[in-house]
Order: C-alpha cells, then sequence, then structure tokens
C-alpha cells in the first residue's frame, strides 16, 4: 500500500486531520498527524487487566506480555513512520481540549511501551536509537502550535526518551554515538514555552471580557453581585440627613430620613433604632458613611453623595481590596463599577505577564537553581495574572530542567567518546562551570545544579542495577 493511499485510508476515520499540509518551504508535505493518532487508538485498544500487568516487569518478560508486544507492532511501527515526516498538523483550531488530554496519554502510553520493550535484554543500539529518537520527534510534533498541556507532555516524552538512551549509551560504539549526536541535532525543535503560554493568556483574557460584558461575574467561585443582595439599596429613597455636631466625632449625633420607594412610607431613623425592620446600625463620621440593615443584608448611605449603596459581607470585602485595594474597593457599589475594574485587572494582568514572557528571550532567565526562588520571581497580586503565573511556574521550571537533561545528554555522548576532559566543553546553565562528574561501576554520572525534587539534576549513564 503506498504512503499517500495510507494516509487516506486513515483520514477517513480521523476526519479532523488533513491528509497533507503545505510546509513552510511552501511545498506539500504528508501529515504525520494521522499516522501518531491511529498508533495511540491501537494502543487503547487493550483492556484494563493487560494495563496492569504491564506495569510489571516480570509479567512483561512472560509469554503473554511478549505476545502482547507483537501485537502492538503495528503502533511503534508507526511511530518510527511517522517521525521520519517533517510536518505534523492536529489541526488545533477545529480541535477540542479533550482532545489534547487524551492525545497527550496515548503519546505517553506507547513512548512507555516502546522503553517495556528492553526489560531484561541487551538490545541492539542502533535500534535504542531509532526507537528514542521517534519517541523525541513525537513529543516535538505534539507539542508544535499546541497548548501548555502539549508542552507539558513534550516535556515527558523528553525525559522517558532520555532516560532510555541513558540506560544503553555506555553499550554503543563510538559510530552510533557519532550518529546519535548528529540525528539530535536533526529533531525538530521544542514548542517555546512563551509562544505557548503567550497564546494561551491572550484566548484566557479573550473569554474573561466576554464572560465581564455578559455580566457574568465570579471570582474565586464567589458571585459578588446576586440579584438578592442588590434589591435592598434600590428599595429606599434618602429624605434629611441631620448630623449634629459635637465636641468630638464621638459626640456627634446622625438622624436619616427614609422612604420606601414601594409603599411611600417615610420614617426618621437614629443610630441603634429600628423601623419597618430597617435598622441604622452604625455611623463613620471620618468616611461620612452610615449602614442601615435589613436581616442579613446591609446597605451602605454616602452623607455627602446621598447615595445607598451595597455593603458586602466581610469574606467579599476583604477579596475586593486585596483584589483593587482599599481606595478602589470602596468605589465598587455597582455590576457595572465590578466589571469594569476587573476589565481593568484582566488588561493591566496581560500587560504584566507579557513582560514577562518578553524577559524571557535567554534560555533560563527565570528559573533559579533553587526550587522555592523561582516561585518568588514568578508571581503576583493580580488574581488574573496570577492564574496565569501558576502556569508559568510549573511549565518555565519543567522545560528548564528539560532542556537541562539534554545539555547533559550531549555532554554524556561526549564524555563516551572523548573521557571526563571532554566536560570542560558543556557549561552547567546553573554553575559557574560544566557539569559535575561522578564514576561508577558501569559508566558515570552527570549532575547540574539546577534542583529537582530537593536533589540535583542527574543523568546516569549505564545499567539501573
Amino acid at each position: 500500500m503506498n504512503f499517500f493511499y495510507r494516509q487516506m485510508v486513515l483520514a477517513a476515520t480521523i476526519a479532523t486531520f488533513r491528509i497533507a499540509v503545505v510546509a513552510d518551504d511552501g511545498l506539500v508535505e504528508p501529515n504525520a498527524a494521522p499516522l501518531y493518532q491511529k498508533a495511540f487508538d491501537l494502543i487503547d485498544e487493550i483492556g484494563k487487566q493487560e494495563r496492569q500487568w504491564l506495569r510489571d516487569p516480570e509479567a512483561r518478560s512472560g509469554i503473554a506480555g511478549q505476545d502482547w508486544f507483537r501485537q502492538v507492532g503495528e503502533s511503534i511501527d508507526l511511530l518510527h513512520e511517522a517521525a521520519e515526516l517533517p510536518v505534523c498538523d492536529w489541526n488545533y483550531e477545529e480541535a477540542e481540549h479533550t482532545n489534547y488530554q487524551a492525545r497527550g496519554r496515548g503519546a505517553l502510553k506507547l513512548s512507555r511501551i516502546v522503553g517495556w520493550r528492553y526489560d531484561g535484554k541487551s538490545p541492539e543500539p542502533n535500534s535504542v536509537v531509532r526507537d528514542q529518537l521517534a519517541v523525541l520527534n513525537l513529543s516535538h510534533h505534539l507539542s508544535r502550535g499546541g497548548n501548555a498541556y502539549d508542552k507539558i507532555t513534550e516535556i515527558a516524552l523528553d525525559s522517558i526518551a532520555i532516560h532510555n538512551l541513558s540506560r544503553h549509551l555506555h553499550r554503543m560504539p563510538p559510530d552510533v554515538l557519532n550518529d546519535l549526536r548528529r540525528k539530535l541535532q536533526s529533531v525538530p525543535p521544542p514548542e517555546d514555552v512563551c509562544n505557548i503560554l503567550e497564546a494561551e493568556f491572550s484566548s484566557s483574557l479573550i473569554r474573561i471580557k466576554k464572560e465581564l460584558e455578559s455580566g457574568f461575574v465570579f471570582v474565586k467561585e464567589m458571585e459578588l453581585f446576586p440579584e438578592v443582595q442588590t434589591s435592598f439599596a434600590d428599595d429606599l429613597r434618602l429624605g434629611a440627613i441631620v448630623r449634629t455636631k459635637g465636641q468630638s466625632t464621638e459626640e456627634e449625633e446622625l438622624r436619616i430620613g427614609l422612604e420606601e420607594r414601594g409603599t411611600g412610607a417615610s420614617f426618621v431613623l437614629e443610630v441603634g433604632q429600628k423601623k419597618r425592620g430597617i435598622e441604622l446600625e452604625s455611623v463613620d463620621f471620618d468616611k461620612d458613611e452610615a449602614v442601615l440593615r435589613r436581616g442579613e443584608q446591609a446597605v451602605v448611605v454616602r452623607l455627602k453623595s446621598r447615595e445607598i449603596v451595597p455593603v458586602w459581607p466581610k469574606e467579599v470585602h476583604d477579596l475586593l481590596e486585596q483584589m483593587f485595594g482599599e481606595e478602589v474597593a470602596r468605589k465598587i457599589d455597582s455590576q457595572e463599577k465590578l466589571q469594569d475594574a476587573l476589565l481593568s485587572l484582566a488588561e493591566s494582568a496581560h500587560e504584566e505577564v507579557q513582560g514577562i514572557v518578553d524577559a524571557a528571550d535567554s534560555k533560563f532567565p527565570l528559573i533559579s537553581a533553587e526550587e522555592d526562588e523561582t516561585h518568588s520571581v514568578l508571581s503576583s497580586t493580580n488574581i488574573y495574572a496570577e492564574i496565569i503565573l501558576s502556569s508559568l511556574r510549573n511549565t518555565f521550571r519543567q522545560s528548564a530542567l528539560a532542556n537541562t537533561g539534554q545539555l547533559l545528554l550531549d555532554a554524556a555522548i561526549d564524555v563516551s567518546l572523548h573521557g571526563e576532559d571532554a566536560l570542560s566543553d558543556h557549561s552547567d546553565p546553573f554553575a559557574d562551570g560544566p557539569f559535575t562528574y561522578e564514576k561508577t561501576d558501569k559508566g558515570f554520572i552527570l549532575r547540574s545544579e539546577i534542583e529537582h525534587h530537593g536533589e540535583k539534576l542527574a543523568l546516569r549513564i549505564g545499567p539501573l542495577d
């Protein structure tokens, strides 16, 4: 079956993918995406019981395991075939978020199965190189034009490939090592994490604007302006406000005249008095405000401007002050003003995150060797900025760890070819000198100063036992 015919057959079952796409150079190239998707679908056909015993190395080496590996051979063949193609278009414009997650799970399953085939064996070095280069190609094809979820999946796939290569690097002769280095340089570059996160935040900002403009206002799962809360302020009309001054503000007195809009009934309240279910609860002459309460609801009377506005429950009031500061929060007394304030906050968040993205042009600008320090650099009191920065903190750091792992692999190939002295040409981006070297019984370990789970990132060359 020729390639283009096979692509047509695959595309018939995976209608969201294009059979061929136009590459950057203007040439029409076959699309790798349908091949990858078919490989994921074949892997998904295994049952839960088989998934469980596949996690057990001893079970995998048994007859049933080997028989299953033969069955999934078509998936691995599709992986190799797709990895040879320069273009992969997942048609993200029409895809849904659930597709990203399913695609990521399929890619991780397939990459692990490729590595499981080595259990208890000494595979041909060239086979290991071919397999793991195919995983790296899948990884970088997967994240191209994708989102943060795809980037994290790419990082996980890169880690799996580097781990599997490092286990067998000590058995590779010089010609295979040189071939591996050359082929690693031809692997498509990983998607820039800044491009992914910038696009994702821009789409989030568009969604926020649409929600706010439609009157949908939820912050941290709290509805700030429920209908019942604003009705009390609308029920009253202010009459006369009489303020009797004393020697100090503590000795001043206040009388407020009120009229019920619905009934036309008028009455006067002093501090502590309650009439027609409404109490003049307190007065603050420094702020020129008084508080009226009816049951669980309360409103503020602004004495100078003669306005009646909602007063928020303490948790809402504290949240508004945290979001906007005390001065701005006091002015937010309507749905419209809150929408305007949140839009302004979202706009400023975009500028803040954009500044961080712009500062990320160099390789590791915002990542420190210590894990905790990264969080202090990438943080904000702006709730919308913090939403994206929480993703940035994790994704930037994981990306830095993955990039450092690739640098460690390149250094390990050089050390395997030329000895420990070759490390002088391989600087640790998180230290003033090269990676550190430790000799082991069957290989060696290279380490970087960047921390991963509280320990320095390390790449072990040689078997695990």
